[in-house]
């Protein structure tokens, strides 16, 4: 795994399109974003390693990327490449310092009854200065809106991950999702409703599993004379069975996963926000180290362009 070959190799990817269709009629769009925050992490931990240390620290947090859309003239089509870049870094807890660098390529039809989307991601973690894990994923999705009110969209989901830290844990994962919005105010307000079905196979067995995720949301925009607020709420439950015996406690391991989280983002211009956020995650289940309970609070300022 070496992330500074992903990168060269997403702008490769993007300047071979900039050349093949440099003849060809059309809109070029780039953008360009940027943040950094600060959080409050009541348990720091890295949940895929079900691993927690059980005490607090503060995080600092930075982000950036760009993405590149050429939509051909007159064509439903579009093609857009992007990279971005995350990274927190722990007061204390060094060691859970975690650098996600993302690569994608996507694919995009829209008209008027359809929208159509595949997409290819990449993605390179790097844990407190070391190799960690390297995903890869594509994911076709159909989409439809059903008069001015409904959004459906459906996805399958095919990814595999490879851990350096810890090989055992390398799996393949096939998932169906589908995704329905309700439209109360166009997209200032909405209910979102969600589904995964996921099912894993990883290198060793104990960790094989099949579980689904269910997901609820409302966000609504209020806006006065001198303000105007972006506000979300959002509640996930996933539901894992695995199986086979995990040794550690002689049975099928279970897991229970909860997670509810607040959102509100303040826009000072096209440009430039502030957004705040509260975060709860309570993970149930028979493995003692899979067992998780935290709150995490945070600010943070972005610029998009």
């Amino acid at each position: 795994m070496n992330t500074r070959n992903l990168i060269l190799s997403i702008w490769t990817l993007a300047v071979l399109g900039v050349s093949g269709t440099a003849a060809a009629e059309g809109t070029w769009s780039f953008d360009v974003d940027a943040s950094a925050g600060a959080r409050y992490d009541s348990n720091v931990g890295i949940p895929d390693l079900d691993t927690s240390s059980g005490e607090a620290d503060s995080v600092i947090l930075l982000a950036g990327g760009g993405s590149l859309t050429w939509t051909p003239t007159d064509s439903p089509f579009a093609l857009r490449v992007g990279y971005d870049y995350s990274g927190t870094s722990y007061g204390r807890f060094e060691m859970f310092d975690l650098d996600l660098h993302h690569g994608v390529a996507e694919l995009q039809f829209r008209n008027t009854f359809l929208d159509a989307t595949l997409a290819f991601d990449q993605y390179e973690g790097v844990l407190d200065g070391e190799d960690y894990v390297s995903i890869g994923q594509v994911s076709p999705a159909l989409g439809h809106l059903f008069g001015n009110r409904v959004y459906v969209r459906a996805a399958w989901i095919g990814s595999t991950r490879d851990y350096d830290v810890a090989p055992e844990r390398n799996a393949t994962n096939s998932a169906m999702r589908l995704d329905a919005y309700l439209l109360l105010d166009n997209m200032d307000r909405y209910v979102s409703f969600n589904v995964q079905r996921n099912d894993e196979s990883a290198a060793s067995s104990e960790f094989d599993y099949q579980g689904t995720q269910i997901g609820l949301a409302y966000a609504q925009t209020f806006e006065t004379q001198h303000m105007r607020l972006e506000f979300k709420s959002s509640l996930r439950f996933e539901d894992r069975d695995y199986a086979f015996e995990t040794p550690a406690i002689g049975e099928r391991r279970r897991d229970r996963r909860w997670r509810a989280a607040i959102e509100a983002e303040v826009p000072f211009s096209d440009h430039v926000a502030l957004k705040a956020m509260l975060e709860h995650t309570d993970n149930a289940s028979n493995l003692d180290t899979a067992v998780l309970e935290k709150s995490v609070a945070g600010l943070e300022l972005r610029l998009a362009f």
